[in-house]
């Protein structure tokens, strides 16, 4: 901080005759993009700012500058961010030896340009590598004011959904900005969704195969009688009771036990007199039926809310998305495949060519069980939404009191919303496993056979995951108003272009339902927000 010695001395002869003087000016600091920060032998440290050896940033302008001074800087090119300082005002457009002075003009304040070249022989400020804002007011209760400058807000241009901010003003009440263009920034692109996970495993049980169930074993055996002369003998068939065969049994639906795959039916049992040349075999049961697919998961749904919120963190504010795209479903596990029917029985007497009395045997045989259906598979993770956009705004205040002059707002887009997740694909469901063969009986060469059981059916595949839907674009805004803030413009206060971003595109995979797409970003001039965590 420094004063005018020559003055401070006159001042000082004055109150010596009592004689009242008026407050004196505080003497300006200078910033020149040909100066210097640091001390050097030619510019010692106590001569920083000064006309001579102006300083090279406006920040350090600013913490030479005394309470109610002035900071005046030269033509080109600085970077932030800056934090304003309650009293200090700071004023753009000087000449680099500060002989003149080039006020921008109400054309160039209601230029379409954008760029920075287009704006040669102003004082031109932008944002720090990595930072999302350019200027910073807080706590401002004395008249401060920034003339005579453009600022340029960040394009960010990553994709995790930060937004852009030229000017941030928070619990100010005398903050004025006259003859200052605002270039607003790109917001950045939202987070894609992640996919969803591939099914790994099966979920739905098959159905188990037939059998064959011997009721009661009380058999006796018959007897023959026999021909006179070569021919077979005649038997009766003594007495026993029947097998029963059982038909499979129905595979598993998802979370529906009993309604996945129909089951095969058992072969039927026979009761016959053979004869010497032996009885065909056994019927074999019917194959089980496979189970039906799982059906897609549903896809997600677009965010509502399009204009999301602030929030403070640890003093700074941040806009934030309310919501995301909606996830995706999860697909619907297959169904598991119908038991195969179990092979029939073979019973009854079984005789062999003779010349002789001889005593017929008895034989019960059981059908072969079917086998069991193959289980369902699981169906696939829906994907997650994808993330809102990144915002761009011009103003934002909060509790905020400003007075403005000759403004203008030049927008951006917002971000683009992120991509909603890929659902995942659905797990393959098992095979049905194959029957079992029923009973062999051999008597005098001839083999007798009961039924086979039949194969199990195959268990389904399961649904794949609906997509995430993708996320809404970042609004768009020029002056952005939270809590008790207020504008008061005089002269030009001029809006021009910008659009909120578009929605990201729903996720989508082979066999999936692709997610709603986001909607396109918030568009506004003047928006009033809400601060969370207050009602």
């Amino acid at each position: 901080m420094r004063a005018n010695l020559g003055s401070n001395i006159v001042a000082a002869l004055l109150a010596g005759l009592g004689v009242a003087t008026p407050a004196l000016a505080a003497t300006p600091v200078f910033v020149s993009t040909t100066g210097s920060d640091a001390a050097t032998a030619a510019c010692p440290a106590n001569l920083i700012g000064t006309l001579a050896c102006p300083a090279a940033s406006i920040a350090k302008g600013v913490a030479l500058a005394s309470p109610g001074g002035e900071v005046r800087v030269a033509a080109g090119h600085y970077t932030g961010p800056l934090q304003l300082r309650d009293g200090v005002t700071i004023v753009g457009g000087y000449a680099s030896k500060f002989e003149g002075f080039k006020q921008l003009s109400l054309d160039e304040l209601k230029s379409l340009s954008g760029k920075e070249q287009d704006y040669q022989g102003h004082t031109r400020l932008s944002a720090g590598k990595g930072d999302d804002r350019v200027v910073v007011a807080s706590g401002i209760k004395t008249k401060t004011a920034l003339r005579n400058m453009v600022l340029f807000g960040p394009d960010l241009a990553g994709k995790s959904g930060r937004s852009s901010y030229v000017i941030v003003a928070q619990d100010s009440t005398a903050l004025q900005l006259d003859s200052v263009k605002l270039v607003a920034g790109h917001g950045e692109a939202g987070m894609a969704g992640e996919a969803g996970a591939k099914a790994a495993a099966t979920c739905t049980h098959g159905g188990g195969g037939g059998w064959t169930r011997q009721v009661n074993q009380r058999v006796t055996k018959g007897s023959c009688m026999p021909q006179m002369g070569a021919g077979d003998d005649i038997c009766n068939d003594g007495t026993f009771q029947y097998c029963s065969s059982d038909n499979g049994n129905p595979g598993d639906a998802d979370s529906l036990p009993g309604l996945g795959g129909t089951p095969g039916t058992a072969g039927h049992n026979d009761f016959c007199l053979s004869t010497a040349y032996g009885p065909p075999d056994g019927p074999i049961g019917t194959n089980g039926n496979p189970g039906k697919a799982g059906l897609t998961g549903l896809a997600g749904k677009a965010g509502a809310d399009r204009a999301g919120a602030f929030k403070l963190t640890g003093g700074v504010l941040e806009w934030e998305a309310r919501i995301t795209g909606g996830p995706g479903a999860r697909g619907m596990a297959g169904d598991g495949g119908g038991g195969g029917g179990a092979g029939g029985g073979r019973h009854g007497t079984f005789t062999f060519f003779t010349l002789s009395y001889t005593q017929c045997d008895i034989k019960i045989m059981q059908g072969g069980p079917g086998g069991a259906g193959g289980e369902g598979g699981c169906g696939g993770e829906g994907g997650k939404g994808g993330g809102a956009g990144g915002a761009s705004f011009g103003l934002v205040f909060k509790d905020a009191k400003v007075f403005s002059t000759n403004v203008a707002i030049l927008k951006a887009e917002g971000g683009v919303g992120g991509v909603g997740g890929a659902g995942g694909a659905g797990k393959a469901g098992s095979p049905g496993a194959e029957g079992k063969p029923g009973d062999t009986y051999t008597c005098r060469g001839y083999t007798y056979n009961a039924g086979a059981g039949a194969k199990g059916g195959d268990g389904s595949e399961g649904g794949s995951g609906g997509g995430g839907a993708g996320g809404n674009g970042g609004p768009s805004v020029a002056l952005a108003l939270i809590g008790n803030s207020t504008h008061e413009a005089q002269g030009l206060f001029h809006v021009d272009a910008g659009r909120g971003g578009i929605g990201g595109d729903g996720g989508n995979a082979a066999g999936a339902i692709h997610g709603d797409s986001g909607e396109a970003g918030l568009n506004a001039g003047t928006q009033q927000f809400k601060l969370l965590g207050t009602k």
